[in-house]
């Protein structure tokens, strides 16, 4: 473009630029003030509902809120940390594990998620989260009904009993809806990713074990 052009064209550029920066920090004031409006009574409701998957110390007053996606390479990665926190703190910390699958770009986290509420029905939620992450390269080069086949496999593996029931409720959309409000849930308090990880309702900046544990420390002991 030659420079008369562009100097004539310049006031122009300058205030498109500046509207889309307005309208993307805008956006993003938006999401954070929906989060903030919520009462801390309203926050604590929607961070660990009667339904969700709770280990630990289900009677302490700290609680760790893990909103994770079975078929996330972060949330592989970050699984050894999160569960050396959960063996370290289980005897004082309340453990609370959400679904939220990012379906988009994550084609199987859903049916992941389904399979481990089937797993949980059983009493097997906690086992049956551990072998999606440990072998999550195996089975999330799957398609769909390769996948099925391979998470009857593991609730076998598990001790799931009643593999027949386990098979009906992933073949049947059994545990949708429940998996759709912890994902409806993570909407509302704007979480942004995976894993992300709440502790007595404030985000933690890092979910590893060091951070994680800091935090808990000083819990402790106030």
């Amino acid at each position: 473009m030659p420079r008369q052009k562009l100097n004539e064209n310049m006031p122009l550029i300058i205030t498109i630029v500046v509207t889309v920066l307005i309208i993307a920090v805008g956006i993003g004031l938006l999401s954070l003030s929906s989060t903030d409006q919520l009462s801390s009574e309203e926050k604590e409701k929607i961070l660990v509902r009667d339904d969700s998957q709770k280990a630990g110390k289900t009677d302490s007053d700290i609680t760790l809120v893990e909103f994770s996606d079975f078929e996330c390479p972060a949330c592989a990665t970050y699984y050894p940390e999160l569960a050396r926190v959960k063996e370290t703190y289980s005897d004082r910390i309340q453990f609370v594990f959400r679904h939220y699958p990012l379906r988009s770009i994550h084609p199987l986290a859903q049916t992941a998620a389904e399979a481990a509420e089937s797993a949980g029905a059983q009493q097997k939620f906690w086992e049956y989260h551990n072998i999606l992450f440990e072998k999550q390269n195996e089975w999330s080069i799957l398609n769909e009904n390769e996948a099925q086949q391979k998470f009857i496999t593991y609730a076998e593996e598990v001790g799931v009993e009643d593999l027949e029931l386990f098979t009906f409720d992933i073949e049947n959309d059994t545990y949708t809806a429940k998996v759709n409000a912890d994902f409806d849930d993570a909407e509302k308090l704007n979480v942004q990713g995976t894993p992300t990880v709440f502790i007595n309702g404030k985000r933690a900046a890092n979910p590893t074990y060091d951070q994680i544990s800091a935090t808990l420390d000083e819990l402790l002991t106030e």
